[in-house]
């Protein structure tokens, strides 16, 4: 498996996973290791990127939590969730 190596500023979408059954997953994603995106630029990546999950499985739940990572530590800005699905639900 690549290693990567991942910026250490920038906004941070930490999007967690929950199946119903299943152990939540979790994974983070920068969106902005550039250091061009502003809160309200990022936030509204944040809802987009919530509002499209509306089409995911019905049996699963996502939480996405929007962080602002500089030199100085992380920042919460916000958190959307836990969005389900209206899909059809996985096996």
């Amino acid at each position: 498996m690549p290693t990567y190596q991942l910026p250490t500023t920038g906004y941070v979408i930490v999007h967690t996973v929950a199946r119903d059954g299943h152990e939540r997953d979790q994974v983070t994603v920068f969106i902005d290791s550039a250091g061009v995106m502003d809160d309200a630029t990022a936030t509204a990546h944040l809802v987009a990127e919530a509002e499209a999950l509306r089409r995911a499985p019905a049996n699963v739940s996502h939480t996405l939590h929007l962080v602002h990572r500089t030199g100085c530590g992380d920042r919460d800005i916000r958190t959307v969730g836990p969005v389900r699905g209206d899909g059809p639900a996985l096996p």
